[in-house]
């Protein structure tokens, strides 16, 4: 019998706006096997009780009051092995308009591709959650979802999602601002 993996993607974005002054987009997702979300999340959840922090885990919101649950945080992921890290970091000056027929938006989900294609396997399955960045964004991630699937066909799922709503996406926050 073979076996067949689904793994869960929680991508995040810093910097990424065309002229926001910042040289470089960091681009980065939280995985996990689809199985042990359920126990990810209650972990988070016990945390956030302990610490009594009702409040969005995110790089710019890190200050003395919170400092110690941020730490358990980052240990929480340092102490699993069911849980992974990986991000990009893009310099945005080399962005080249005409490759992306001069647009800016192209470009951001081009980035995304990159992030994301790399480390698929065509023996697993994937849902993809990004951090909604617009109103107008859902073509590009059916587009996004359409140009993985052309090699691979392993891509269940691919949707913006809020941030302030899922814990394991303000976990990758957390990580691509410390990164920025």
């Amino acid at each position: 019998m073979e076996f067949h993996a689904a793994y869960n993607y929680y991508c995040d974005e810093s910097c990424h706006l065309k002229n926001d002054g910042k040289q470089y987009m960091i681009l980065g997702y939280i995985s996990a096997p689809y199985d042990r979300i359920k126990k990810l999340k209650e972990d988070i959840k016990e945390l956030r009780k302990k610490y009594k922090n009702t409040l969005e885990v995110k790089w710019s919101n890190l200050n003395a009051w919170n400092y110690t649950f941020y730490a358990d945080l980052v240990n929480f992921f340092f102490d699993r092995s069911d849980i992974r890290f990986r991000a990009i970091i893009v310099d945005k000056k080399r962005y080249i308009a005409a490759k992306c027929n001069h647009d800016y938006d192209r470009f951001y989900y081009l980035m995304y591709y990159q992030l994301i294609y790399h480390l698929l396997d065509t023996t697993s399955t994937y849902n993809i959650y990004l951090d909604i960045k617009d109103d107008l964004s859902s073509y590009r991630i059916e587009e996004l979802k359409k140009i993985l699937n052309v090699h691979m066909g392993i891509i269940e799922k691919i949707q913006h999602v809020r941030s302030h709503e899922v814990d394991l996406l303000q976990l990758c926050d957390l990580f691509i601002g410390a990164l920025s």
